[in-house]
């Protein structure tokens, strides 16, 4: 009933013929949401399936579950609480490493000689890594931005400002595969860095016009902003305004084109349009 009912209301939304509007199940919406809080459950690494005795560790978040838990870069997970990840079974073994904070799991883990022992974690929210700043030798600073969501402005303010305190003279902002994100952080973002004036404006089909004004406090330094195909909605205007607003040069491929802002309404069977 739940998978008639789904596809009934998907094919009603798609029935629109509007390619901006889609239905999601409550579990894609669930998943949805999630990645919009910028944080996500889990133990805080990165694996790839490159090696058939398990899921091999990339990286290790700083101050995530499994640094806490001695996890390593190159070691190999090849159980979870008792259950082999190895072979095929490896390609599925994420699904075992989830559930709600606080749940806890015994890993089985191979070390760089190959040694195997029993490590015990716990689920935990992690922030996601959303901002990224670094100065270059010749004093530019470079700030990379992941998407817009939750705290994605509060993020950017701090390591934009780290920039500017070690000196930087010029800042470039990296947006690309910038997936967008909430009007409400792009305008926090233009408010901070572009001085007093309209800096946004919509217009809703339903004819009432929006607009976002910043006040006179600014980031006073010249701006360029790098963007590629897959830099997308908020990611596109953040570039178009910094370019029309301070005169930011705009460097990489044309962007995905989107130029509209959607709205989420949840439905009460726990999906979503």
């Amino acid at each position: 009933l739940q998978k008639a009912s789904d596809g009934a209301l998907s094919g009603l939304v798609s029935a629109l013929g509007d390619r901006w509007s889609y239905y999601v199940d409550a579990e894609s919406y669930t998943a949805l949401l999630e990645r919009r809080s910028n944080q996500y459950v889990g133990i805080g690494v990165t694996v790839k399936f490159d090696d058939e005795r398990g899921l091999s560790i990339q990286t290790v978040t700083a101050g995530a579950p499994a640094e806490t838990a001695g996890l390593l870069p190159g070691e190999v997970i090849t159980a979870v609480n008792g259950e082999s990840v190895a072979g095929e079974a490896r390609y599925d073994a994420t699904g075992l490493i989830s559930g709600p904070a606080g749940t806890a799991l015994s890993l089985t883990v191979l070390d760089g000689t190959g040694a195997a022992r029993e490590v015990e974690v716990v689920l935990a929210s992690i922030p996601t890594q959303v901002a990224v700043g670094r100065l270059l030798d010749n004093g530019v600073g470079v700030v990379s931005l992941k998407n817009f969501n939750t705290d994605a402005a509060e993020r950017f303010r701090a390591v934009t400002d780290d920039l500017v305190d070690q000196g930087a003279t010029a800042l470039v902002f990296d947006m690309r595969g910038n997936g967008g994100g909430y009007i409400a952080e792009l305008t926090e973002i233009l408010d901070y860095l572009l001085p007093e004036g309209v800096v946004f404006q919509s217009q809703p089909r339903w004819g009432f016009h929006y607009e976002s004004k910043s006040d006179a406090a600014c980031v006073s330094l010249p701006f360029a902003v790098l963007v590629d195909k897959n830099t997308y909605s908020a990611a596109e205007l953040f570039a178009a305004e910094l370019r029309e607003t301070a005169g930011a040069c705009i460097v990489g491929e044309v962007t995905s084109g989107k130029g509209y802002s959607q709205l989420t309404i949840p439905l009460a069977n726990g999906g979503a349009m």
